[in-house]
């Protein structure tokens, strides 16, 4: 069903979900249709900062005064007023907006991957991660020159006794510092003790990366970090970096 054939059979929907009365469930089903419809999310948030601008000068006691003069929506004050709104003043509708355009750089299946036009991604380069001496780094590869997915598999020496574990990526900034950029909780492992997940190569952006992987109900002691180092497309191959 479309946001247009929900707006018909719900014509009170749009209302409900700048007012936050959705249900969990409701808004979930609301904003994913959304993400299909961006001229109808650009109407809405249209509607959201008319609303947001009448409220402020309902509030400053300046709506009544336009009354009988020329219209609203013509006189300066209400444009000048409505152009200021703060995007936090719309609050809920941005907020979520942003979230939802956002795509997820690491998931758990390669199934949540897809492009631009909505078709799921082919599952090209598999990259075990390893302990490896006399190496820098745990894993280093060289993105495709095409878009897909990438499976990175890790084994972790702490074994969960629920088989399931949490894993954060961060990027290594040229100060040392990191910059989280994906996380994923209660990854299954396989029966070979293997944790399997997936990088949209478009968003996986060259430079040094590490990957934290804790046992779920765990220590945080039983921390694994592994050193990773991603090369641009088309890029010599050389381990002994």
């Amino acid at each position: 069903m479309t946001v247009q054939n929900t707006l018909k059979d719900d014509p009170a929907i749009a209302s409900r979900y700048l007012a936050d009365q959705l249900t969990p469930e409701e808004r979930d089903a609301f904003e994913a249709e959304l993400l299909k419809s961006p001229e109808v999310a650009e109407e809405l948030e249209a509607t959201a900062r008319l609303k947001v601008g009448l409220a402020h000068l309902q509030d400053k006691g300046e709506l009544s005064k336009l009354a009988g003069q020329k219209p609203w929506f013509q006189r300066p004050t209400f444009l000048a007023a409505a152009a200021m709104v703060p995007l936090a003043a719309i609050g809920l509708l941005l907020v979520r907006t942003a979230l939802m355009s956002q795509p997820d750089l690491l998931v758990a299946s390669p199934a949540a991957l897809v492009d631009q036009s909505g078709t799921g991604l082919q599952l090209g380069q598999t990259h075990p991660i390893e302990r490896l001496r006399g190496s820098s780094y745990d894993l280093q590869f060289t993105l495709p020159e095409h878009h897909e997915a990438i499976e990175l598999r890790v084994r972790p020496a702490a074994v969960s006794t629920a088989g399931r574990y949490n894993v954060a990526l961060s990027q290594i900034q040229d100060s040392g510092a990191s910059a989280p950029v994906a996380t994923l909780k209660g990854l299954q492992a396989t029966s070979d003790q293997f944790v399997s997940m997936y990088a949209d190569s478009a968003l996986l952006k060259p430079g040094r990366y590490q990957l934290v992987v804790t046992p779920v109900g765990s220590l945080s002691s039983d921390q694994e970090i592994f050193l990773i180092r991603v090369r641009p497309p088309g890029s010599e191959t050389s381990d002994a970096e």
